[in-house]
């Protein structure tokens, strides 16, 4: 008869396997316990790579709603995250394996359009020194030369609007052969026209309905040429305050005659009428609704804006007198910077009709009253 200090070997084997099993489940748990922590970390990456790629799915028409629907794991190989589509579409396949493929085609397109670019702006240089040889031609008293030039560079750009294939470097020469037109007209009034308040509303009456043409034709929208009537009764106090300050520094440079016989009602409501409805609305037509948003479309918004108000200086070189060209040509960056802010055609055509109407109506009587 065995003692009780003995041990029983059928018990110790049963502890034995109840040991193993135990620990049998334990990592089983942890392996379980592993491989969705995994998929989790998976999941989550591949959610992460889509986010990354939802511009390129935007070319495809692809969701991020229907990619998540579809059957998306990662598959670890070689320390390398490699993307293995299941049940997806074959659009969500295509995105992903031409990914590289697309980028390469965007840096090629990128390349072609910052060339094409390069090349517009060239191209635009011809037209613009001509009309600065014909303007300094002006300045120095070539008025024959200077009408020829005009009108040759006028016959450039019509002709190029012709045979020129891109769209918007022949909207552009369209647009700037609004200058010469300007120009040969404000040359030719005088033959016809002893009183020149007259010459006003033939001269931009003829601008005016160009630049209308060339607004239909290219297809303007109400935006880019400020067709916007919103706060009026602010942008009116403002372009009166603007007027009389600019108009005021522009008196101080030409000290000019004035335009009217004297300061009746009837007469300064004339000169109004003729300076903002037909100068003031005609020039800011010309030079900030179309030509500036073309020349910012090529140039870029800053540089279209210094370029069009440096034309603009130019184009008052008929004056005889630097500090002229100087003076209208910070007057037309201020113009053109206010037409950026405010899209408003409204308040920039008033402001210039201001401009003009205490120029060449009202501050001509009180420098007489005033200095003499």
């Amino acid at each position: 008869m065995a003692s009780n200090d003995e041990t029983n070997p059928v018990s110790d084997n049963i502890r034995s396997d109840k040991l193993n099993h135990s620990q049998s489940n334990r990592r089983k748990k942890k392996q379980d316990k592993g491989k969705n922590s995994g998929n989790n970390a998976n999941r989550i990456g591949t959610m992460e790579f889509l986010k990354t790629n939802v511009n390129n799915s935007k070319k495809y028409n692809i969701t991020i709603d229907s990619i998540q629907k579809s059957y998306i794991w990662l598959k670890h190989n070689n320390g390398k995250t490699k993307l293995n589509l299941g049940f997806a579409d074959d659009k969500i396949n295509e995105l992903l394996t031409k990914n590289s493929e697309n980028e390469k085609n965007d840096i090629k397109i990128e390349k072609i359009n910052r060339y094409n670019s390069s090349l517009n702006k060239k191209i635009i240089a011809f037209p613009l020194i001509l009309i600065l040889i014909g303007e300094i031609l002006l300045y120095k008293g070539y008025f024959d030369q200077a009408l020829l030039i005009h009108i040759f560079n006028l016959l450039v750009l019509s002709f190029s609007t012709i045979i020129i294939q891109d769209k918007l470097l022949s909207n552009t020469f369209q647009a700037l052969s609004l200058l010469p037109i300007l120009r040969i007209l404000n040359m030719a009034m005088p033959i016809f026209f002893h009183s020149t308040l007259y010459w006003y509303p033939f001269m931009y009456g003829c601008i005016f309905i160009s630049a209308i043409y060339i607004i239909k034709h290219q297809k303007f929208t109400r935006e880019q040429i400020g067709l916007n009537f919103e706060k009026m009764h602010i942008y009116f106090p403002i372009a009166l305050i603007v007027g009389f300050i600019l108009g005021t520094m522009e008196f101080q440079i030409l000290q000019n005659p004035a335009l009217i016989e004297n300061l009746e009602f009837e007469n300064i409501l004339l000169i109004s009428i003729i300076m903002t409805l037909f100068v003031g609305l005609a020039e800011e037509l010309a030079f900030r609704s179309i030509i500036q948003t073309r020349f910012e479309q090529i140039f870029g918004t800053t540089q279209g804006l210094i370029i069009t108000g440096i034309m603009f200086g130019i184009m008052h070189s008929g004056y005889g007198t630097i500090y002229e060209i100087i003076f209208t040509s910070s007057a037309g960056i201020l113009l053109g910077y206010m037409f950026i802010k405010t899209r408003s055609l409204f308040l920039i055509s008033t402001t210039h009709g201001f401009i003009n109407i205490f120029l060449f109506g009202i501050l001509p009587f009180y420098d007489l009253i005033f200095f003499k």
